[in-house]
């Protein structure tokens, strides 16, 4: 599982606070946005290794995320009773940028 290109936190980031006032007019149980960061993905091989390293060194856990912790974080959210809350799944990423 990956983002297409980041389109699952362009429509997060674009929804502003919808999660919390709406997500009990969704369907299907709500809403539960999930942010992934950088994950290891096609998308990021033409990337130097330099600059994967680059990247890395940025991010608190000092990793890239894999397609399976995504997946897993995805997969409990669906079958999940959660609903209305942000679910970052980015390495702690937000808080190196400050």
């Amino acid at each position: 599982m990956e983002s297409v290109h980041g389109c699952v936190d362009v429509l997060v980031n674009n929804a502003g606070e919808l999660p919390g006032r709406f997500a009990s007019g969704f369907p299907v149980g709500g809403l539960r946005p999930l942010h992934p960061g950088v994950t290891d993905t096609p998308m990021h091989q033409p990337n130097s290794p330099e600059r994967q390293v680059w990247l890395a060194d940025r991010i608190p856990l000092k990793r890239f995320s894999e397609p399976r912790e995504i997946a897993e974080l995805a997969l409990f959210l669906a079958s999940s009773y959660i609903t209305g809350a942000d679910f970052p799944a980015d390495g702690g990423l937000p808080l190196a940028v400050r």
